[in-house]
This record gives structure tokens, sequence and C-alpha cells, in this order.
């Protein structure tokens, strides 16, 4: 077996550990040997297990990976990883680390890291296209497998017919039941295609015929949103006095709960390094944190008004790009220990990470990042999801798999016409005619993770609703309450989720006083469950 040996630091910024080069397709026969120091001295791991951690590709986001080390000296701080095929799937440059963590009540929690180092992995001929006559001999040894493998199971099928005939006959005489079988493909190659297709037509045409009577009382939770930010960089708070103000408006319409949002930016220091190209390590010292005493007093004012804090949303600036020429720990260990505290703040069992890229400061994090926090903040025993998709369909399978619930943002979209945009415009963005075959693929996919409507609402925040006269239906052109865009929105999409306990609840973005007879009056519609468009 061939065997690398490397260093690799937990305290030093880089990791010199050589040109390391293993062979695509060489599987268990190449093995990375490493001495994990700390500060210049072997580090004990004892108590902890090793893994293996193989970071995504830059470009494709594929190739990401984890494995539990086998073989390890804990005490003497070495370990020995025997590459996989997980480690040898991407050819070319990749990056990887190894992480120690303790189990705890069934989870794994990581207790400290390497720093990053990379190896190469070089092609073999299984990770090459043959070309004319090229690796003949390759295609002629399959094609003989191929038929003696056909004629095996011919034999093996002729065999068991022979030895259990008797059987046969007694379950299925004549052949009729296999006959009826076959004929029930129905053109497809076998049975199980054509009740998948047949299965998907359905759900399509009951998404399309729901009753969305007005006896239709959607069951779930219902509440708004409160966020902590004001100012466009996300680095300034709202005064405390201004939730007073809102919750004291809200107190009539009895909301079941709250999400509140925070943000956690670079501060000032940092933004003027950056923009001057003068950023250094030493501004990742800078705390980032955003205003714990106003989070505080927003949620002893929510638990002394008893509205239940329902989740947290956490707008992340775990990016790739912006520290990407600087050690990440610093920045990365900050991160973590603001959410640690934010946490211990909010009571709350939901959290959910925001990924956007509105600003040079909310760079779109990788996927690897989002679920390595998305697994940290598991560990702290809550609940966790990726915020915001409308289609959680449409994302990878590991960052599916990484949420324990979903949060859907289902916001209606504002033709060019502003001025002019009718209830037809509005469906054009989350149509709620398709809404609910989109939700019902999801709970079909995951039947036993909760979907939440965690923002939904057209907003005078965003410039949406310049006024609320603006906006009219198709068939009336007066101004009033009852035409309003949003209202038919929300009398749609309430009459759907009533229609099906697919939804666990729906809060609102954003409670502003201008709306405050629209949102009474989804909130009367709401408790009576007398929705109609």
């Amino acid at each position: 077996m061939t065997e690398h040996f490397i260093t690799l630091s937990t305290t030093e910024p880089n990791n010199n550990v050589g040109i390391v080069k293993l062979r695509h397709a060489d599987v268990n026969s190449q093995a990375i040997v490493a001495q994990i120091v700390e500060n210049g001295q072997p580090k004990n791991f004892e108590g902890l297990q090793p893994f293996f951690c193989l970071m995504a590709q830059e470009i494709t986001g594929q190739g990401v990976s984890e494995e539990s080390v086998v073989s390890f000296d804990a005490k003497n701080g070495t370990l020995k990883y025997i590459a996989s095929d997980n480690a040898l799937q991407m050819v070319g440059r990749n990056e990887a680390y190894f992480s120690f963590r303790k189990q705890e009540d069934g989870k794994w929690i990581e207790q400290f890291s390497t720093r990053t180092f990379n190896y190469i992995v070089e092609k073999s001929i299984y990770s090459q296209p043959f070309k004319d006559s090229n690796y003949w001999w390759t295609f002629k040894e399959l094609y003989r497998i191929f038929n003696k493998y056909i004629e095996d199971g011919k034999n093996s099928w002729e065999e068991f017919v022979n030895q259990n005939k008797e059987i046969l006959e007694s379950v299925d005489p004549g052949g009729k039941i296999l006959s009826e079988l076959l004929a029930a493909r129905n053109g497809k190659p076998n049975l199980k295609t054509r009740i998948d297709d047949l299965e998907n037509k359905t759900t399509a045409q009951l998404a399309e015929k729901v009753d969305i009577s007005a006896t239709n009382k959607f069951k779930g939770y219902f509440g708004t949103n409160f966020d902590m930010q004001m100012s466009k960089d996300w680095d300034q708070t709202y005064p405390i006095s201004k939730f007073v103000t809102e919750i004291q408006q809200l107190k009539p319409y009895q909301l079941d709960g709250v999400f509140i949002t925070v943000e956690i930016q670079p501060l000032r220091e940092q933004r003027l390094a950056f923009e001057a190209n003068t950023l250094t390590t030493n501004d990742l010292q800078f705390t980032t944190l955003p205003d714990l005493t106003s989070l505080a007093q927003l949620v002893n004012l929510c638990e002394t008004e008893s509205i239940p804090i329902m989740g947290l949303k956490i707008h992340n600036n775990w990016s790739n790009t912006q520290w990407a020429k600087f050690d990440k720990t610093i920045w990365f260990s900050k991160y973590r220990a603001t959410i640690d505290q934010i946490i211990a703040i909010a009571p709350t069992e939901k959290i959910g990470v925001l990924n956007e890229s509105d600003t040079i400061w909310r760079d779109s994090a990788s996927e690897a990042n989002i679920i390595d926090l998305m697994n940290y903040l598991k560990g702290t025993g809550k609940k966790v999801t990726l915020e915001g998709s409308w289609s959680p369909l449409t994302l990878s399978k590991p960052l599916q798999n990484a949420m324990d619930y979903f949060a859907i943002h289902a916001y209606p979209s504002l033709s060019s016409k502003r001025e002019r945009t009718t209830f037809s415009d509005c469906l054009m963005g989350w149509s709620v005619s398709n809404m609910i075959d989109n939700l019902r693929k999801i709970k079909f996919t995951y039947p036993d993770k909760e979907i939440w409507i965690t923002e939904t609402g057209v907003q005078n925040l965003w410039e949406a609703l310049r006024a609320p006269e603006d906006y009219y239906t198709p068939e009336d052109n007066t101004p009033s309450a009852d035409n309003l865009v949003q209202t038919l929105y929300f009398d749609s999409m309430f009459q759907y989720f009533g229609s099906d306990e697919l939804v666990s609840g729906v809060f609102m973005w954003y409670f502003d006083s201008n709306y405050s007879l629209l949102f009474e009056k989804m909130l009367r519609k709401y408790r009576e469950g007398t929705f109609h468009a």
C-alpha cells in the first residue's frame, strides 16, 4: 500500500504537505498518514473520533463527502486514512481536512479540525472516454461477461421453474396472473414505471381539481415576522420602541406566533478595509455581533405579551469569496460564537439559515459551507433548515436531506407595469393555482418533514406597493380594500391551504401600521375559515 506522510496543524495558518498524488479508481491501496499537531506539538485527541472531510469542488459544487477514520493513534496524534471511492471521485485538485468529534446523545459534535490541505487525483483509464479501438479488449471482456450473465440467468430461471412447477401451477394455473401482470405494463418497460407515471399524473390532477370552497378552513399557525435590521448594510438595529408599537397593534389580532430575523455582518472597519483593498487577518478579529441587548428586549416583550417565538432566521455571512485569501478559522469561530449567544437568548426550536447574495457582504455560500453551518446548528439540538427556497425539490439532494423542515418564501410576482399590476400579474411568480401541486410533491418526497411558509406578502418596504390604490383587479378599477391584489392573493392561498393539511404555518412579511386593516381582515378570515375570492 502506498502511504503519503503529512503533518497537519490545528493552529498554523497553512499546511505544508507537499504534493500528494492519488490515482483515480485505485481504491483501498493508497493511504494518507497524518501527524496532527497543535502549536508544533503532537495533538492528543483521545476520546474523539476523527473524520475525513472532502469539500465540494469550487466550480461544480460536487464531491462533498465525509468518512470516519478507522486507523488512528489518538494519544500520539496520528491517523491513517485509506482513500476510498469518495476521496477519489473528482479528478484534479481536491480540498480536505480532518474533523475530530465527540458523540453526545447520538449526535457527533465537532471539537476541533485541522487546516485545509490539498491533494491531486490523477486520471486513470476509467476516468477517460475511449475512442476508436482503444481498450477494445475491455469491451470484449464486458460483452463476454454480459452474455454469460444472460445465459446463467436463463438457466437459473428454467431450473427454478422446473423445480417449482407444481407450486407455480397451483398459484397461477395456466400462467393467467403472470400474463395479466405483463399486460398491466401497458407499453412501459416495467410495472413500477407505469405506476410512478400514473401517480405523478394523479397528483397533478388532484391539484387542479382540489375543492377550494369556503368550508376549507386553514388549520395551521398564522403570524408575522420581526426583522431587527434597518439599514441597507444590515448593520443597524431598529429601536425596541418600534416593536413595542407593533406588538400593541398586533394585540387585537391574536397571532399564533412570530419569526425573528437577525443579521451577522462585518463591522464598518472591515468594510472600509475591504473596499480599500487593505483587509488583513487582524481585521477579522473585530466582533461582528447583532444588537443582542435589543434581541433580549424583543424576546422579553414577546413573552410578556404571550406571543410565541416560532423560529429564528439568521442572515449569514458565510461566503466563499470575500475571505478566501485569509485563514477562515478566525471568522468562523466568531460567527459560531455569535450564533451560540443568539440561540441562548431566543427560546425556539427552529432555526433557518438564509443564503443570499444581494450585496458584497452577503455573498452566496457554497453548499459545503451551508451544510457545515447547518450541522453545527443541529449540534445545539435545534431543528434546522435552509430558509427561503420557493421550491426545495430543485436543490441538491444533500441540501434537501440536511433540512429538518422546509421554510418557503411564497411571494407573488409584480410585473414591470407597477402602477397597474393585476391579480393575474401577481400570480406569475408563485402561482396559487399550482402551489398545492408543488407542496404535495414535497410532502410525497419527504412525508415526515413539516412545510412552513415563513415569508409571504406584497410589501411596501421593497417599493412593491407604492400606494394600495394603485393595485386593481382585472374586473374592477375602483380602489378599495376588498380588491387589493394582496387581499385576493391571500384569499386564494388560504383556500388552497385549507383544502389539505400540508402547511404547518403561514407567516406574513412585513407587518406595518399602514396595512393594519388588511392584516385584521386576513386574520378574521383565517379564524373564521371564511376565505372567498
